[in-house]
């Protein structure tokens, strides 16, 4: 629904101003315009985020009305990104958790914060995409190609990663998470972005590194030599 002049029958897109007059409340369903920017054509507003399934795409006005959406549907889905996601709302730390997947976020070169991959599959492929802290936890399960990314954490409670791509900023390789190595899609390894110096068999990021395919044959490495271990590994 949107405020509309009740003279000019103009729809109110400033949704800042402290007082109305002279409005009616009018229903519709929110579209993304027609020239690819995600306004709707109905009120002028502009749409946050899309979500696709099944060949449906419906639009709103918050990421997390559509991350709600997301966990509520069936089946694969993609997340269409056209503002910035911060992960502060009024001041407040929040995080976008994903429960149900599999999902992809196509940003389009918009940048978003606090998207965790909990219980869900998150698939990132945009080379412009811009993400800050990505986590996957309780079984979630992340599939990263491309992008620039502060900081990935895995925990280690069965969820898992596979990186075949992107920049990264820090991996986490604390107790109770994934080690770096294991989270290596099979023939990439880590590369440092200060030197192009690689780092095969990785237990800890020292710095800023790449995902690239590695001109060498990536060792298997097994956690405390137990060649029975079968998750969270390339």
């Amino acid at each position: 629904a949107a405020y509309y002049g009740a003279s000019d029958n103009q729809a109110v897109t400033n949704d800042r101003v402290n007082t109305l007059e002279n409005v009616k409340v009018v229903s519709h369903t929110h579209n993304g315009g027609t020239d690819g920017k995600g306004t709707c054509s109905i009120c002028g507003k502009q749409m946050a985020a899309s979500l696709t399934v099944g060949g449906k795409t419906s639009w709103y006005t918050a990421f997390a009305s559509a991350i709600e959406a997301a966990n509520a549907a069936d089946g694969e889905k993609t997340i269409t990104l056209y503002q910035n996601v911060d992960d502060t709302v009024y001041g407040k730390r929040t995080a976008y958790e994903l429960t149900r997947g599999p999902v992809t976020l196509a940003t389009g070169g918009k940048t978003g914060k606090g998207v965790d991959g909990k219980d869900a599959e998150l698939t990132v492929n945009d080379k412009d995409t811009e993400l800050a802290i990505v986590a996957a936890k309780n079984g979630g399960k992340l599939s990263l190609s491309n992008g620039t990314f502060s900081r990935v954490a895995v925990k280690d409670d069965g969820s898992s990663a596979s990186l075949s791509g992107g920049s990264y900023g820090a991996i986490t390789s604390d107790a109770g998470y994934v080690k770096p190595y294991a989270l290596l899609a099979k023939g990439y390894a880590y590369k440092k972005t200060k030197d192009n110096q690689w780092l095969p068999n990785a237990n800890s990021i020292p710095s800023e590194v790449t995902v690239e395919k590695a001109p060498f044959a990536v060792e298997k490495i097994y956690p405390n030599n137990d060649t029975n271990y079968t998750e969270n590994s390339a």
